[in-house]
Formats: structure tokens, C-alpha cells, sequence
């Protein structure tokens, strides 16, 4: 299998990750549902296949209850928050979504998700593959080898690629010696408390000197000082921890790797669970990333593309621009102030449903250009979709503009009415709950004014 690569993935805390990443208000369907956690695992899930292209895929999860560890350490993970009410029940959403993708998930009774993750790292290393652990987990980074890479989450939906390299330069420590540091400096995520006082930078420069944490330990006279006194007077609890740490690392769980290799989507149960949960723009990109089984009729969507073409415009140009790219609806967005008494605008961005778009900054345009711009958006005549028409009015009232005609469509009111009990209905969230992609990523907020890619939702 040395041409074979492994994605695993830790499935409660990817999903944990993705719960708090995203507000669930903004993911509720109109049943009570919350789906947060699902949309957030699920966009995670396709761009790692889509960035690391493997053959084999496996997700762990944890199961209720306590395991070995807490049995030999009562206290192990104790002090952690109720599950928040939101969360429950999309674990189970999550597996439903695996079941649909032909996607392998795995649970172990008396072990944890990162033990299941440990053992098929092995597995795939001793098989000859390429290993990519995906975690939020600190003690995956024990993982790490010049085969297996753990991919850490990170702000913004980023992940970080830890190679040997990398853990070293995050932690100060390489890979096999995480379990030291980890040992001494406490674990506050599994309620292991280190040594007092000592914290990374010192735990560095003993292990430059003894080289691990056993030669730490049996040195620990030597040692000076208030950490001294500490270390000493904490060793039973720096070997516990070190033992707790470790991840199992031989847990037979499939008879053959190859029982990992995704078996084929059903696009027939993708569609039921995703109208369920009324995300269907997940439904779309999650087909890309696993083909549906053979004589499927389901299929993936055709989606349309959006560009950038056209979107700086020099002042003087817009009637050019508008004459060039007619429409019979346009977008509309418009960055700035929008509390009511103090509107004022710095940009106006425009497109078309074709995917034309143009922006024009405030502070370079005329009086003869900015009362052909106020005008347009004025005239009832021209249809035009936005987020926020009231926000907008606010703006542009400040500047002396008028209200702005014609609109057919406002997407904030329109998910106002889908969900009133909601407490937000910020364009980004809608965007990844009902067309499954990140403004971000299509649109960076540096391009388009205020709201990012608003003329690329609205316009479409």
C-alpha cells in the first residue's frame, strides 16, 4: 500500500471544534434541529479529502461513559461543562451523514476516539501508507512521524500541517517527547495537573539537559529552586499523567485496511438527510468528495462559478460598466456605517448574475458620478437583490443618497421569515447553510465591501 494514503479523523472533537466555530442559532432548521456541529464537521471533512486525496478514510468517535483512564484516575477529565443542549444529537447526525457518504467510523468500548485514531496511524505506517490525523487533540502531536502528519485545527477554519518539524517549532519539544512535556506541564483538557510552576520553556531546557523525562525524574534532586521543591513533591503525579497520556496504539478494530476505503455515496440519503436538515449546499460538495456508488442516479448538481472578472472600475465608468454588463438582476452591496442618524458609506459594490462585478470606493467618486450611482440605485426600474435593504438605507441616507428602488429580494429578511426566532442572520452563516461555501474563501472580505461576498450570493 505504499502508494495508499489515511485520513483519520477524531470525530468528537472535530465536531466539538465545529459546534463553537459556528453560532448554532444561525444552524437550526424550522423543526428545532440544530445543525451547526454537522455543517462544520461536514465542510471540514470535504476539504480534507479535497486537499489530501485519500484512499482510505476513518472517523473515530468516543462513546458515553467513562473508560480505562477514568477508572484508574477518577479525576481524569473531570470539570468539563454539561454537554451543551445544542450539541446533543449531532454525533448522531454526523454518523448518519458518514453512513450516506460510505464513510468508515469506528468506536471502541473502554477506549477513546483518540486511541481508535492511534492504533490505525500504526496500522497504515506499518502498511506502508501515508497517514493524516486530523484532531484538535494535543496528544495526537505523539503521532507524528516522518509518515504521519496531524493536521490541527485552527482559527478561521485553517488547519495546522504538524510535521516533525512543525510540532517541534509549536511545542518546543519533538514528537517523542511530547509525553515528557505533556507529563510535566499538566493537561488542563483531561484535568491533569502538572508541576507547579513549570510550564513549557522550563520544561525545554530539562530535557536538554536529561534528555527525558525518566532521566528528569531521576535527577530531581539536583534540581534547584521553588521548581525543585515543586517537582519533587508532585513526581506521583507526573508519572500518572505520563501513563494516562499515552494513546493505545494496538486495538484491533478492522480485519483489513482496505475495509476503510469509502464504499460509495447514496445520493438518495444524502438528499433525505440533508433536506432534513435543510443544509443542501453541503449535500452538493460532499458528493464531489465521494462519488456516488456505481448505478446511483443521483449524481452531483451542476453549480455555478463565480468570478471576479470586471470588479475595480475607475470612477467616471460606471454607466460604461452597467451598458457593458445588463442584467435583469443585480446585486447590491453597499459597506459602511448603517446605524440609523450616522449612515455613511465607503463602498458600493454591484453584480450580475453572470458573475460580473464592479466596485466603486466613495472617496474617488464625482458629484456627476455619484448622483449617476444614487440614481441607478434609486430607480425602481432596475431589480436588485441585497442583504439588509433597512441597514442600506441608513447608509445611504447619511450621504444625502435616497432610498434604494427596485428590490425583489432582501436575503437577511427572507431568513428572518425562514427562522424569526433566530438571533443573527449574518450573510456568511447563511451562505454556508444554504449554499455550502465560505465567503472567505470565494470572496476574501479585503475584495468586496462590508459583507464580503455579498454580490456573489445575491447576484447568483
Amino acid at each position: 500500500m505504499t502508494d495508499s494514503t489515511l485520513l483519520l479523523l477524531d470525530g468528537h472533537s472535530l465536531a466539538f471544534r465545529a459546534f463553537y466555530a459556528l453560532n448554532a442559532e444561525n444552524f437550526r432548521t424550522s423543526s428545532g434541529i440544530y445543525t451547526n456541529a454537522v455543517y462544520g464537521f461536514g465542510s471540514t471533512l470535504h476539504k480534507l479529502v479535497t486537499d489530501c486525496s485519500p484512499t482510505h478514510v476513518a472517523v473515530a468517535f468516543d462513546l458515553p461513559g467513562g473508560t480505562f483512564r477514568t477508572r484508574r484516575y477518577a479525576e481524569y477529565k473531570g470539570g468539563r461543562k454539561e454537554t451543551p443542549e445544542e450539541f446533543k444529537g449531532q454525533v448522531a447526525l454526523i454518523q448518519n451523514m458518514l453512513d450516506a457518504l460510505g464513510v468508515k467510523w469506528l468506536t471502541k468500548e473502554d477506549y477513546e476516539a483518540d486511541d481508535i485514531v492511534a492504533s490505525l496511524s500504526r496500522a497504515g505506517e506499518d502498511a506502508g501508507m501515508r497517514v493524516y490525523v486530523a484532531s484538535g487533540d494535543k496528544d495526537s502531536f505523539q503521532l507524528v512521524t516522518e509518515r504521519c502528519t496531524v493536521l490541527y485545527p485552527m482559527p478561521r477554519s485553517k488547519m495546522a500541517v504538524l510535521d516533525p518539524v512543525g510540532v517541534e517549532k509549536k511545542t518546543g519539544v519533538r514528537p517523542e517527547r511530547y509525553r515528557d512535556m505533556a507529563a510535566l506541564v499538566g493537561e488542563k483538557a483531561d484535568n491533569l495537573p502538572g508541576v507547579k510552576g513549570v510550564g513549557p520553556k522550563t520544561t525545554v531546557k530539562w530535557l536538554e539537559s536529561y534528555g527525558s523525562l525518566e532521566g528528569i525524574l531521576e535527577h530531581a534532586e539536583e534540581i534547584k529552586g521553588k521548581v525543585g521543591e515543586s517537582l519533587r513533591g508532585s513526581i506521583g503525579q507526573v508519572r500518572l499523567n505520563y501513563e494516562l497520556n499515552e494513546l493505545v496504539r494496538d486495538l484491533e478494530l478492522v480485519e483489513e485496511l482496505d475495509e476503510l476505503r469509502p464504499s460509495g455515496s447514496s445520493s438518495a440519503q444524502l438528499e433525505e438527510l440533508f433536506g432534513k436538515l435543510e443544509i443542501g449546499g453541503l449535500r452538493t460538495r460532499l458528493l464531489e468528495a465521494f462519488p456516488p456508488t456505481a448505478g446511483d442516479a443521483g449524481g452531483v448538481p451542476e453549480r455555478s462559478e463565480f468570478t471576479l472578472e470586471g470588479l475595480e472600475i475607475e470612477a467616471g465608468s460606471f454607466a460604461a460598466w452597467l451598458a457593458g454588463h445588463p442584467a435583469d438582476l443585480y446585486g447590491v452591496a453597499v459597506d459602511g456605517q448603517r446605524s440609523p442618524g450616522r449612515g455613511s458609506i465607503e463602498t458600493i459594490a454591484v453584480a450580475t448574475g453572470a458573475g460580473a462585478a464592479a466596485s466603486l470606493a466613495r472617496a474617488e467618486l464625482s458629484a456627476e458620478e455619484e448622483r449617476a450611482v444614487f440614481s441607478w440605485l434609486a430607480d425602481p426600474c432596475v431589480a436588485k437583490v441585497c442583504h439588509d435593504e433597512k441597514g442600506i438605507g441608513h447608509a445611504l441616507d447619511g450621504e444625502g443618497g435616497p432610498a434604494i428602488g427596485g428590490v425583489v429580494h432582501d436575503t437577511m429578511l427572507e431568513a428572518y421569515l425562514l427562522h424569526p426566532e433566530q438571533r443573527g442572520y449574518e450573510l456568511p452563516d447563511l451562505c454556508r447553510r444554504y449554499l455550502g461555501f465560505d465567503l472567505d474563501e470565494v470572496a476574501p472580505r479585503d475584495t468586496l465591501p462590508g459583507l464580503g461576498g455579498t454580490v456573489d450570493s445575491t447576484a447568483a
